[in-house]
């Protein structure tokens, strides 16, 4: 009804106007044509820098390839239905120029220099939308709330293609449920993330020309939904994208041979090939990729990818095993390795020692290292002593200072207490003097505990109490008339004249 009244108001407004070639527009550039139900004014490249005044009764505007800059306000045309503005210089949209046009049904600003925000295009009845070729990507891709697009309720055709799109938001086209063909080709994008399920009215996707190499679940299901509520395909156009055709690919591959021709229509579909991982490429005009794929991926390649997955995992946590068992021993040989590094040389034949002796001792127990061990020992026994704070090197590694003084000296004493035990480094250097002992000097009496304070049974760890129960300690007297045999007889271990006299 409102139809033919429109109509009927275009053909009472051109017989009044009585209107002829001249009189369209007030730029003699533009032609006038005589359409059936309109009128056309064709200012197409007309070096045309402003949009000039036309007249009311303009039903179309071509105003391509010229060089406008800027879109006028055009609600005094209230029949226009079609407005070309491709090949110019728009950079955007100001004041709402497009108000009131009730009529417009298809608007053209492809290849321009436009910039997207969320005011661009104010409610309207726009039904084609053309904006190919504006390098749009960057703004569709931030517009995470759909917010551009958001008034173009009525949009049946959107054309986005060749706009360096690489990636679209999720929520980009939310508003738009009645288009029925989205161009997307020309672009740049390997995956598909954007909603579309809602648009049940879409005939056409053409996403050809971009970097797919496959298609989600997610998107096939979406396309599968939209397909198999109607009787008509659904045109898919995935023409010249680096399609891949492996295991991870293989259902992909296998749907569009299985969608083809059903409810899926895919555009050139023979034309399409696909490049295995090895760069072989297969056609879609024969199905031998299939029996590749089949080949390929088939249950004995993955029981093959399974057991080799097990063999894998075992190796790893058998070298692991190893390596944990031996820890020990790594960490000795990479430090006596590393102190290389720096001049030191293992002293395998064990003639000279540069120390007597090596104190191993937690902190706590300074003191007593200072106040009886030196003088009674170095300054009165004229040993000579290596003591982690007087002797270590400043800027080495503790661990690379502890495996050099061990190696370096004839004997390590260990000043055990409470405090010993809890001390990570005194750990330390306890089991690398135990390296030492069995790899560097095959077997030979380099260990000599002290037990300075008392421990009870609980506190001694396992491989610390063996090492107390297979070699000879001496506990340190509570009573002064002791502490001389005490001293006496570690002189003389270490000096090499006598044996460990043991209190245990």
């Amino acid at each position: 009804m409102w139809e033919k009244i429109t109509i009927l108001v275009i053909f009472i407004i051109l017989r009044g106007t009585q209107m002829n070639s001249t009189l369209c527009s007030e730029d003699p550039k533009c032609r006038c044509i005589h359409l059936q139900g309109g009128l056309k004014a064709d200012c197409s490249g007309k070096g045309l820098k402003v949009l000039p005044k036309f007249s009311q009764a303009v039903t179309q505007i071509d105003a391509s390839y010229n060089n406008i800059t800027n879109c006028p306000k055009l609600s005094y045309l209230r029949l226009l239905m079609y407005l070309d503005l491709s090949y110019n210089d728009i950079p955007s949209f100001h004041n709402n120029p497009f108000e009131n046009l009730t009529m417009l049904r298809t608007l053209n600003i492809s290849n321009n220099k436009f910039k997207l925000n969320d005011e661009t295009f104010p409610p309207s009845v726009i039904e084609n939308l053309q904006l190919s070729n504006n390098k749009l990507g960057i703004f569709l891709a931030k517009d995470v709330n759909g917010k551009i697009l958001k008034n173009l309720t009525n949009l049946t055709h959107l054309d986005l293609s060749n706009n360096e799109v690489v990636s679209l938001s999720k929520n980009v086209f939310q508003s738009l449920s009645k288009v029925s063909t989205l161009d997307l080709s020309f672009n740049s994008m390997d995956h598909i993330v954007f909603k579309f399920n809602h648009m049940k009215n879409l005939k056409v996707l053409n996403v050809s020309n971009n970097r797919l190499s496959s298609l989600s679940g997610s998107t096939r299901r979406t396309l599968d939904e939209i397909a198999n509520w109607r009787d008509f395909p659904l045109i898919l156009d995935l023409r010249n994208n680096p399609l891949l055709c492996n295991c991870e690919t293989k259902v992909f591959i296998k749907w569009m041979f299985q969608k083809q021709k059903k409810n899926i229509n895919f555009m050139s579909f023979e034309s399409y090939n696909c490049s295995t991982e090895d760069k072989r490429i297969f056609s879609f005009n024969d199905r031998k990729i299939l029996i590749e794929l089949d080949m390929r991926c088939g249950p004995y390649s993955e029981l093959a990818a399974g057991i080799l997955v097990l063999i894998i995992l075992f190796l790893v946590l058998l070298f692991t095993r190893i390596v944990y068992r031996y820890r020990w021993k790594v960490r000795y040989f990479y430090y006596m390795t590393k102190s290389k590094f720096h001049g030191y040389k293992s002293l395998k034949n064990h003639t000279m020692y540069k120390y007597d002796a090596f104190i191993s001792h937690a902190d706590e127990d300074r003191d007593f290292v200072i106040k009886k061990m030196l003088p009674m020992l170095e300054s009165k026994g004229n040993l000579k002593l290596c003591l982690h704070f007087r002797d270590f090197v400043p800027g080495y590694d503790i661990a690379e200072n502890i495996s050099t003084a061990i190696n370096q000296s004839r004997y390590t004493v260990f000043v055990l207490s409470p405090e010993f035990v809890k001390s990570y480094w005194c750990m330390f250097e306890l089991r690398m003097a135990q390296m030492e002992s069995f790899y560097e000097r095959a077997g030979e009496e380099m260990l000599f505990v002290v037990l300075y304070k008392v421990l009870s049974h609980p506190q001694i760890p396992l491989y610390l109490r063996e090492l107390m129960d297979k070699k000879s300690y001496i506990e340190y007297p509570k009573d002064d008339p002791e502490e001389k045999d005490f001293w006496s007889n570690i002189h003389s271990t270490l000096n090499g004249s006598g044996d460990i006299v043991t209190s245990a």
